[in-house]
C-alpha cells in the first residue's frame, strides 16, 4: 500500500485484466499500538500514516489516473468515525483517518461531474 512502486505494479496487473477500471474501493488500514500521544512511539506514528494515509494517496491517485484516461467511474474509500471525531488511545489512526476524509473530499472536488 504505501510503496509507490508497489502500486504502480498492481495497476499495470489491473490494465491487463479485460476491460476498463470502472469501480475501485480503498479499504486498507493499520491501527497504532495504542496509547495517548505523550506515550506515541514516532515509528509506529509513521507506519500507521503510511499505509492508513499515504497508501490511499497512492492508490486513488492512480486510480483516478486510469479512470480519467478510460473515460471515468467511481471510487469509494473507506473510513472511520475516528475520521469524525478524536480518540485518546490511537492517535496515528485518528489522524489518518481525519486525512481521508479530506483526501477524498478534495479528489471528489476536483473530478466529479
Amino acid at each position: 500500500m504505501s510503496d509507490e512502486a508497489s502500486v504502480a505494479q498492481m495497476m499495470d496487473a489491473v490494465a491487463q485484466l479485460p476491460g476498463t477500471l470502472k469501480a475501485a474501493v480503498n479499504s486498507a488500514a493499520i491501527a497504532d499500538n495504542g496509547g495517548p500521544i505523550a506515550d506515541c512511539d514516532f515509528a509506529d506514528w509513521r507506519q500507521v500514516l503510511s499505509v492508513d494515509l499515504d497508501g490511499v494517496f497512492l492508490c486513488l491517485r492512480a486510480e483516478v489516473r486510469s479512470m480519467l484516461a478510460t473515460g471515468g467511474g467511481s471510487i469509494v474509500t473507506i473510513g472511520s468515525v475516528l475520521g469524525l471525531q478524536g480518540h485518546a488511545e490511537v492517535p496515528a489512526y485518528t489522524t489518518a483517518k481525519h486525512g481521508l476524509i479530506g483526501l477524498h473530499r478534495s479528489a471528489a472536488r476536483a473530478y466529479s461531474a
